[in-house]
């Protein structure tokens, strides 16, 4: 299979964010759990579904999280898009029984 050793034309790629600096997490957490929490409202997941997750935070946590939707993420939660497309296939097959 050939590969491409220039970048195509009119698309630029960005490096992917370094999730282990501080200042990254800092910045991209507040999209990150506004993201997240309305894609969990349109799947209209359940609480426990949405905490599983982000990698099985408490309830307290969770709660907070929705209500004031302020708080910084670990590197595994921004991760999480990862963790999303499998567990959106595991729920479409449990409906579709």
């Amino acid at each position: 299979m050939a590969t491409l050793n220039r970048p195509l034309t009119g698309i630029g790629w960005d490096p992917p964010a370094d999730l282990s600096n501080k200042n990254v997490v800092k910045r991209l957490s507040p999209s990150a759990v506004k993201a997240f929490l309305k894609v969990a409202a349109i799947w209209e997941l359940r609480d426990e579904d949405a905490r599983q997750l982000l990698g099985g935070m408490s309830n307290g946590a969770f709660y907070e999280l929705k209500k004031t939707g302020s708080r910084l993420l670990d590197q595994d939660q921004l991760g999480l898009n990862s963790e999303v497309p499998r567990f959106a296939h595991q729920r479409d097959q449990a409906v579709s029984q």
